[in-house]
């Protein structure tokens, strides 16, 4: 969001009162427009299922299985690092063995802490179970990888 804020009004030496109110009417319309995303953000009943990996990772296929509550809505996934990878870093997020992702999976290039955050809209049931494979391991270690829900 830009500002529309104008930091060079009021001047030093001519100051115009309605140079003040347009700044504070830009202020006041940019805190209240913070507000409701604030909102909206609070009351979307998202929720973040986490999946950890300790050490150094490698390449495999995912054999824990994470079990959803209810019918859900994965909308997005990626993973952190807590030491970047020396190459590509990836993983692939599967239900019942079938990766979620139709092409691009979450990877982090070589020196990134962060992967890119992969957008999906994917619908699981209580009897569909999640597994996390390591494609591409990279020589990072200790990822969290986020797995985003309502």
């Amino acid at each position: 969001m830009t500002s529309s804020i104008d930091p060079t009004q009021p001047t030093s030496t001519h100051p115009r009162l309605s140079h003040v109110r347009a700044n504070f009417a830009a202020a006041k319309a940019e805190i209240e427009a913070l507000g409701a995303m604030i909102l909206e953000l609070s009351t979307a009943n998202k929720r973040i299922s986490k999946y950890n990996i300790i050490g150094l990772l490698a390449i495999n296929t995912g054999t824990m299985r994470w079990y959803p509550e209810a019918d859900i809505t994965i909308t997005a996934v990626y993973f952190s690092l807590g030491t970047a990878g020396t190459s590509l870093v990836e993983i692939d997020v599967k239900i019942n063995g079938a990766s979620i992702f139709a092409t691009t999976k979450p990877a982090a290039s070589s020196g990134l802490y962060k992967s890119s955050i992969q957008t999906v809209s994917i619908a699981v049931t209580p009897s569909d179970y999640l597994t996390v494979d390591v494609t591409h391991a990279g020589a990072a270690k200790d990822a969290v990888i986020c797995i985003i829900y309502h």
